[in-house]
């Protein structure tokens, strides 16, 4: 087959229409970079937009939040050394909490697992895990679900504190 010579002839050729009168059109795509302009990225429910702002570097964007502080907290609850082993159990408090914090004893030789009351000492379930001498600060108010402390090793301890 030669091609033809003439443009709009050549250009005719991309166009292919079936036997039901479907026309398709045959071309390479070729993709490069893609420029976008303004970007906004909105809630799916409202028109509340995140702020997106460069990270410095030409690289990477940051989406910041835009959700209101945790409320200050005017008091605070400590609860001292618990004992802990590989059975969960419930850290409470008496007051409502705003955040939560879990210390691990730096005399323990296990592990502890955070978690809700099905964290296991294998450390299914948890949300975070904690070695001798490290803490967590949990911004969680605990009315609706408790926190729960397990280890791998029995005889361990924590220290836990709320802010209220």
């Amino acid at each position: 087959m030669t091609l033809p010579r003439d443009i709009k002839d050549l250009e005719k050729l991309k166009f292919v229409e079936d036997d039901s009168g479907n026309v398709s059109v045959r071309t390479n795509l070729v993709v490069k970079d893609i420029q976008i302009g303004a970007v906004e990225i909105k809630d799916g429910t409202t028109d509340t937009r995140a702020t997106v702002e460069s990270d410095g570097t030409d690289n990477a964007l940051v989406v910041k939040q835009n959700s209101s502080p945790l409320p200050k907290s005017t008091d605070m609850e400590g609860n001292g050394k618990n004992a802990v082993g590989t059975t969960a159990v419930e850290v409470t408090f008496t007051g409502d909490t705003n955040s939560i914090i879990i210390t691990s004893d730096y005399e323990n030789t296990g592990i502890l697992f955070i978690g809700k009351s099905n964290v296991t000492s294998a450390g299914a379930n948890a949300i975070t895990f904690l070695q001798p001498g490290d803490s967590v600060t949990l911004d969680y108010d605990d009315s609706t679900n408790a926190v729960y402390v397990v280890s791998d090793t029995a005889g361990q301890n924590y220290y836990s504190g709320a802010l209220l």
